[in-house]
């Protein structure tokens, strides 16, 4: 028996060429935190400046907090910020003018030659306000993955076919200034794997389940979530789980089989023809019919999953859109995976 899947995936991105620059105020990654006066550290990384100013460092206002443009032009237009009186303010807590800034203002350990970066990171986004983005068209750098670049440019085949976002279509290209496809899925396939996989559970737990056999690789983050959601993991269950890359060995038939769609769905053609039943989690549904399971990898899912999630951040962001604008845009879009049953 032929089953096609009637699925689409999601996505997420970010920007090219990425430097220590960008990642430490995207990411907060290369720093520290100092808390109690330098007593306890943390990773930066719960503490990212995009996370208030904003990915494009202009600034923001929320709950009544005013989170103040970062960008170097607006630093430096009064003449009393240069880089001496930056750093003090990001390791110390002060202002040029001696005034101790606010506690929502991380203070940072960080190395000099991460420092300098963060600088010319934002020294570099007002020029890059535009880069990448003409009247016409949205660049992407592709990821040097061939699979997970063959499902970018089908799906984003069908999101231009249906007339791109405000005359903009996407398109792959190697200039420098473009969205980096590979950048987003390091950033983004955890968010989306998490999702799928807590629908998978639901789903399991909705069935009536009370224990699953495990298939794939399976970290301790499954396990707390199966414990959580009172499963035990049993190797004789009829239903099986696979929460990390799918096991191929021939399973017996009867059994139902769950899992996100870039992980199971390349064997559930199979699967199903021997006599299994799977319920499949997608992030989301848009494309029809786009592959049969067992004729797509998982890296192919994977980037059909970033076309698709470009597509409707470039619809939300609006016509005058920036990079960051439409990277922040792509993060900040909800993954509410959806259930794709097969039968036998």
């Amino acid at each position: 028996m032929r089953c096609k899947l009637i699925l689409m995936l999601l996505i997420g991105l970010p920007i090219h060429a990425e430097t220590p620059g960008a990642a430490l105020f995207l990411r907060g990654e290369g720093a520290e935190i100092a808390i109690g006066g330098g007593d306890v550290r943390l990773p930066a990384t719960r503490f990212a400046c995009a996370g208030c100013h904003g990915a494009d460092a202009k600034g923001r206002t929320e709950g009544g907090t005013v989170f103040p443009s970062v960008r170097w032009s607006d630093l430096t237009a009064s003449g009393a910020y240069d880089t001496k009186n930056f750093s003090r303010a990001v390791t110390e807590g002060v202002a040029p003018d001696g005034r101790i800034l606010a506690q929502s203002m991380p203070r940072f350990r960080l190395g000099p030659g991460v420092l300098a970066a963060l600088v010319d990171h934002l020294k570099t986004l007002d020029g890059n306000d535009r880069a990448g983005i003409t009247a016409t068209q949205i660049h992407v750098a592709e990821s040097g993955n061939a699979a997970l670049d063959s499902g970018f440019a089908a799906a984003i085949g069908i999101f231009n076919a249906q007339g791109g976002a405000f005359g903009r279509q996407i398109v792959t290209t190697g200039e420098r200034g473009a969205l980096d496809l590979a950048a987003f899925e390091r950033d983004h396939v955890a968010r989306i794997g998490a999702a799928c996989l807590a629908a998978a559970i639901a789903a399991i737990r909705h069935d009536g389940y009370e224990s699953v056999r495990l298939s794939g690789r399976v970290d301790d983050d499954v396990l707390y979530r199966l414990r959580g959601a009172g499963l035990l993991a049993d190797p004789e269950a009829e239903a099986v789980l696979h929460a990390g890359v799918p096991d191929v060995a021939p399973m017996t038939t009867g059994l139902v089989h769950y899992g996100c769609i870039d992980q199971l769905g390349p064997v559930a053609t199979d699967l199903v023809r021997d006599g299994n039943h799977v319920t499949l989690t997608v992030p989301d549904r848009a494309a029809l019919g786009w592959a049969a399971a067992s004729e797509r990898s998982a890296d192919a899912m994977r980037g059909f999953a970033l076309g698709m999630l470009l597509g409707r951040a470039a619809l939300s962001a609006g016509r005058k859109v920036t990079l960051a604008e439409l990277a922040e845009t792509a993060s900040m879009l909800p993954v509410i995976p959806e259930i794709v049953r097969l039968a036998p």
